[in-house]
């Protein structure tokens, strides 16, 4: 394998931008509504979730669950349960307050982007080395 095939772009993007330019199937999202809420509490707390590592704009190698989780929740699909520090339970991403719904839209995360022009040999590693299979 040739390494130089591995073209990685790191970025700092919000969490909407992140959304408009990426996308998953959602068939995969494994979280159940607690932790998925925990995610969101994160955020509103601006603790850390985590990177996202993505083949090209619609495999994510790593953090498919956070990408669905946040993604699922901005769409109304499901409401905030058994938070630890906000009262914001049986809400609905549309009825928190603006200033929260903003917060996560601007949320800054990094996002790894790797060029999808290596060989299957090259990607079949990457997957490998994120734990995915």
């Amino acid at each position: 394998m040739d390494a130089r095939q591995i073209n990685l772009q790191v970025r700092h993007d919000s969490i909407k931008t992140m959304l408009e330019k990426f996308s998953v199937n959602s068939s995969e999202l494994k979280w159940d509504s607690d932790k998925k809420s925990l995610l969101i509490e994160s955020i509103l707390l601006n603790l850390p979730i985590g990177s996202f590592t993505f083949y090209g704009f619609n495999e994510c190698i790593d953090g498919n669950n956070r990408f669905l989780s946040v993604r699922s929740f901005m769409q109304d699909e499901f409401m905030l349960s058994n938070l630890s520090y906000l009262s914001f339970e049986n809400r609905f991403f549309t009825e928190l307050p603006q200033w929260n719904i903003r917060r996560i839209e601007e949320y800054i995360t990094t996002i790894n982007y790797i060029q999808p022009y290596c060989e299957k040999e090259v990607k079949k590693d990457l997957y490998l080395r994120f734990g995915k299979r």
